[in-house]
């Protein structure tokens, strides 16, 4: 399972809703957690949900940009 996969799953939605749920609704805690999902897939991750999000070096940088434009629940 990948990391967009795991993401839906823990949102109980489908990959295609995150994309159209406010940012507010979705749950990043359970992906925050997870070290073991490659650099490649949370910059993967990132573009699908923001569309503009920068290629980040370190897998710590990307969790960081999307805590930092995902409001905690």
């Amino acid at each position: 399972m990948d990391l967009l996969e795991y993401l839906a799953r823990s949102n109980h939605c489908l990959i295609s809703d995150l994309r159209y749920r406010d940012p507010g609704t979705i749950r990043i805690d359970p992906v925050l957690e997870r070290s073991d999902f490659p650099l490649n897939q949370w910059n993967d991750l990132l573009q699908y949900l923001f569309g503009n999000a920068p290629h980040f070096q370190s897998c710590e940088e990307a969790k960081a940009y999307l805590a930092s434009h995902v409001p905690k629940k």
